[in-house]
């Protein structure tokens, strides 16, 4: 085994790493899951710094969605939905309502190509396990050569990992599960960084509020949590708020004809 190398798969050092499927609420439920268990000093995520303090503000407004835009050199518009749904905005939800540093470790790349994995419906993972399910993943990717930008995110973020490892006892590290392998190989020999890729802070235009999302409405109605305080009776599904609060899903329903009004308004603002 190598130095530093943990048994544990999803350790690596004082490292805890929570790879998810993004915008998916079976893998949020998880980063909750772990986040509660591990009780971190810090929180990473799998975003880079430039993106810091629009997420953070966007993640401010939950259960209210919003979408960070920002352009690239190469005239492409990105837009980033700030959901619950998602593991990485649930860490950071976590991270600010606990009063914990949360950092943002990714490389910032620009013409990132889109990726569709063959795998099964995240909803497996209720039924075989998220271990299981991760251990599947990798089986059936793992022959897959990185491409060049993957290769520079995985170092990079490894080596901002590692960084914070030094300076706090349990760091909790959500990431893609397409990077699992190459951050935690990296976290084992410490590379070099950073790696370059930063944009101009500025160069994000602004968050658009409002943005109405069926699928967020859907999934909320099987979304509920049983730690914390102030929590719904049985058989009561709610969505908890960044501030802690709780909203009745039929209260949150009850939301869809604003929302609705607001997407002419959105609409126009991208």
């Amino acid at each position: 085994m190598a130095p530093g190398e943990s048994i544990d798969p999803f350790i690596s050092e004082n490292i805890h790493l929570v790879p998810i499927l993004h915008n998916r609420l079976e893998f949020a439920l998880e980063v909750h899951r772990r986040f509660t268990e591990l009780r971190p000093e810090a929180v990473a995520v799998e975003l880079p710094p430039t993106l810091r303090d629009k997420v953070l503000a966007a993640a401010e407004r939950l259960p209210f969605l919003s979408v960070v835009v920002y352009p690239e050199k190469s005239g492409r518009t990105v837009y980033l939905p700030i959901e619950p749904v998602d593991g990485i905005i649930e860490a950071v939800r976590l991270a600010r309502e606990h009063s914990l540093p949360v950092f943002f470790v990714d490389r910032d790349t620009e013409g990132y190509p889109l990726f569709k994995d063959p795998l099964p419906d995240p909803y497996a993972v209720t039924q075989i396990g998220y271990e299981a399910y991760c251990r599947a993943y990798w089986e059936e990717r793992g022959s897959e050569t990185p491409i060049p930008d993957d290769l520079l995110r995985e170092r990079t973020i490894a080596s901002q990992a590692l960084a914070l490892g030094r300076r706090y006892q349990r760091v909790l590290l959500v990431c893609g599960l397409s990077h699992f392998s190459g951050i935690r190989s990296n976290s084992i020999w410490d590379p070099p960084g950073p790696w370059g890729g930063k944009r101009d802070p500025g160069s994000c235009w602004e968050i658009c509020r409002g943005i109405p999302s069926g699928r967020f409405f859907q999934r909320c109605l099987f979304c509920r949590e049983d730690t914390k305080r102030n929590v719904p009776g049985p058989g009561r599904p709610a969505i908890r708020t960044s501030s802690g609060s709780w909203i009745d899903c039929a209260c949150a329903m009850s939301c869809l004809p604003r929302l609705k009004s607001s997407t002419t308004r959105t609409a126009g603002r991208i």
